[in-house]
């Protein structure tokens, strides 16, 4: 029941009936504060501010913010660029302590997210599945102040991406397993930051974009489809 009603939304929304976002830059922080038409914020947390063209998360200790997009979203690949990640949380890992910075997509209470994070042992890129009281996570080991972290929704099914570095000229890279949400409505896409359980995390991101599906054939075959 749950995937024929997702199947009849999804079809609805790409026909126009939604309000759904279609564009191919969500955002690109060239204002000179955080669009209010895009972003819902976090009751009671102001920590992301925005100037030259970029979404800043500061240097400071126990300090976590999310901004949700005000619309929801029919299936494409979505994606950040961030530059400027520094971290110096020591925390102990296997605890939900690491400090990260993050792009997701949230619907019914369950999440996807893919991840930079630190925790003492070493940074990481990461790709999470939040469901009801369930966490999974999937990641490699790597040190990197700059890249790009991508979620792609094809209507049923998420896979997790990355690109490490500056070189924005690289192919993606998988990680993880596919998922499969049990939305039964269509998500909204999110940015989040943490310092993680000490010290203070700092990073930048210059750009959220959104690719509507069906995806272009370069990317197609660049994302395995």
């Amino acid at each position: 029941m749950t995937n024929c009603f997702l199947r009849y939304l999804l079809a609805a929304c790409l026909l126009g009936g939604c309000g759904v976002a279609r564009t191919a830059v969500y955002d690109d922080f060239s204002g000179d504060k955080i669009d209010a038409e895009k972003w819902l914020r976090q009751e009671g947390v102001d920590l992301f501010s925005q100037s030259n063209g970029r979404l800043n998360f500061p240097c400071k200790g126990s300090a976590t913010d999310r901004l949700d997009s005000k619309l929801r979203f029919a299936p494409g690949f979505f994606w950040l660029e961030f530059r400027d990640y520094h971290s110096t949380n020591s925390s102990p890992g296997a605890r939900g302590l690491g400090s990260y910075l993050a792009i997701g997509l949230s619907a019914d209470a369950e999440r996807v997210r893919m991840i930079r994070g630190d925790i003492r042992s070493s940074g990481y890129f990461e790709a999470n599945h939040f469901a009801g009281s369930g966490y999974r996570l999937w990641y490699v080991d790597a040190n990197d102040t700059a890249g790009q972290l991508g979620v792609y929704f094809d209507g049923a099914n998420v896979r997790y991406f990355f690109k490490a570095g500056s070189d924005s000229g690289q192919a993606w890279r998988q990680i993880g397993p596919t998922v499969t949400p049990k939305w039964t409505t269509l998500p909204r896409l999110y940015v989040a930051g943490s310092s993680g359980g000490s010290g203070c995390t700092r990073f930048a991101i210059v750009k959220v974009e959104y690719v509507a599906a069906p995806l272009p054939a370069a990317l197609a075959l660049e994302l395995g489809q």
